[in-house]
């Protein structure tokens, strides 16, 4: 799909034991897209950053943190988004 091959371009997590969320930027004035699972409904999951913020997620957007750690490999290896992951674009 796209090659992170400038500095802007980040690929993050957050994460918690048992679920994740996955973002990936290209750049301020370019697309983004972020993890979706198979989990619906209402709830969010809150996510404390390392800045000591919580920020709440919908569930829906989480996939299980061991899929998310696969992903955040196979991007570092291959510089390209995961194709077993479902992706939503945000902007």
């Amino acid at each position: 799909m796209f090659v992170g091959e400038r500095p802007e371009h980040n690929f993050s997590l957050l994460t918690t034991p048992a679920r994740s969320v996955i973002f990936y930027t290209r750049g301020i004035d370019r697309e983004s897209y972020s993890s979706r699972g198979e989990m619906g409904g209402n709830e969010k999951l809150d996510f404390l950053q390392d800045n000591g913020q919580v920020d709440p997620f919908d569930i829906s957007w989480t996939i299980p943190t061991d899929v998310a750690i696969e992903a955040f490999c196979y991007f570092y290896d291959c510089l390209r988004l995961p194709d077993f992951v479902d992706w939503h674009r945000d902007f």
